[in-house]
């Protein structure tokens, strides 16, 4: 979990003070990314980011990343499940890179492709690219929201945070949206894209954006509704398999993953998954000493003891 924010002026130069907010927004951020942080500024753009390192520690992959040339620049929260094969793939065309970072791929992907790289991702992210010769700043979120952006516009100026605290940090979000108090008041959330500030929006999932000199431009690049129905002859084998593969590839990293293992369902099939390609996997639980009906320990335990996982209780 990493966290991005920014300030675009489509008719002005960012200044000292913006470059000051978006650091302030980035305080606001720490919880999400307490390993590093970095800014970068360009003409009337300011783009700032914290960072959990997942893949590639080092310092090559620090954020904002710039491409060989300077013009394009990116921000990136979420991670790519595919990137290592989306980088072979460039690599055997001559591309070449110098970190083993995701982001960079993202990045080199989006030169070549424009937004339609997109649809090359399997992942979760949240992310936005500057380009210094057009002036435009590109932003986008993945298929199913997982991962949060939020955004506001004021006159010649655009703002975007991972959180609503940090894009209220970077600049004025006048009060709290009556429609959506009563939103809230009434089903428990503010439905998207709405939020309980008047002035800020959520990015839908599976949209993308432009904010230029001509002004802000949404589109949808994923649409659940194309996806056709299943047509293979065993369902069940097919789920299995998907299921295998999808929790393989969120096992990659470059640090020590776990799994929070609660005793239900859903998570006693992920870390048994979990443990067949990650020997001594780590799973976590959570007891409850107060009330016992909801202290679900003693079903972890077993299920840890099933799968051979290092499990620790809290």
């Amino acid at each position: 979990m990493c966290g991005i924010a920014g300030i675009h002026h489509t008719q002005a130069i960012a200044g000292r003070h913006d470059v000051v907010l978006v650091h302030s927004a980035l305080d606001r951020l720490a919880h999400r990314g307490p390993d590093d942080d970095g800014s970068y500024q360009a003409g009337g753009t300011v783009l700032g980011h914290r960072r959990l390192s997942i893949i590639d520690t080092s310092d090559a992959g620090h954020q904002p990343f710039t491409d060989e040339n300077g013009r394009h620049t990116i921000v990136f929260n979420g991670e790519v499940f595919n990137y290592r094969e989306l980088r072979a793939g460039l690599e055997a065309a001559g591309h070449t890179f110098r970190s083993r970072s995701d982001t960079e791929v993202l990045l080199r992907l989006f030169t070549l492709k424009g937004p339609d790289f997109l649809h090359d991702l399997n992942g979760f992210f949240a992310l936005a690219i500057h380009d210094r010769e057009t002036g435009e700043l590109f932003l986008a979120r993945d298929r199913f929201g997982i991962k949060p952006l939020l955004w506001a516009h004021h006159g010649a100026t655009f703002r975007f945070a991972s959180e609503l605290g940090a894009l209220e940090v970077l600049g004025a979000l006048p009060d709290v949206d009556r429609a959506s108090l009563a939103q809230y008041l009434t089903f428990h959330h503010v439905p998207a894209p709405h939020t309980i500030l008047t002035g800020a929006r959520r990015l839908l999932p599976g949209h993308r954006m432009t904010v230029g000199p001509k002004g802000i431009s949404i589109e949808r690049w994923y649409d659940l509704a194309s996806v056709g129905p299943y047509t293979g002859p065993d369902p069940a084998s097919d789920l299995k398999d998907l299921l295998q593969d999808a929790v393989r590839l969120r096992l990659i990293a470059d640090v020590p993953v776990g799994c929070y293992l609660s005793g239900g369902l859903d998570s006693s099939i992920i870390s048994a998954l979990a443990a067949r390609s990650h020997p001594q996997l780590r799973t976590f639980s959570i007891g409850y000493t107060e009330d016992p009906w909801y202290d679900e320990s003693a079903h972890a335990e077993e299920v840890a003891r099933h799968i051979g996982s290092d499990h620790t209780t809290f």
